[in-house]
């Protein structure tokens, strides 16, 4: 069974570092993707500018077709 999922991948970049790091978390709709991504920028946001002129930070919410992936009916899933 092929489920439709949300991706919501967040990317940090600083100085010196050797590439873009990423990170990536699995929601079940866009919904709880979007809130993820606004949550994440404001965390940002809230960051002293002494932080914010040493990292540059992005995030995106991305649909696409998945395995059933265990755990996600928890997570508010409707098969």
């Amino acid at each position: 069974i092929m489920i439709k999922i949300w991706l919501l991948v967040a990317f940090m970049s600083s100085p010196g570092w050797p590439s873009v790091r990423t990170q990536a978390f699995v929601y079940p709709n866009e919904g709880m993707c979007v809130q993820a991504q606004v949550d994440f920028l404001n965390f940002y946001e809230m960051q002293p500018e002494s932080y914010k002129n040493t990292t540059t930070i992005d995030a995106h919410c991305l649909e696409f077709e998945s395995f059933a992936i265990p755990g996600m009916q928890d997570m508010g899933y409707d098969s």
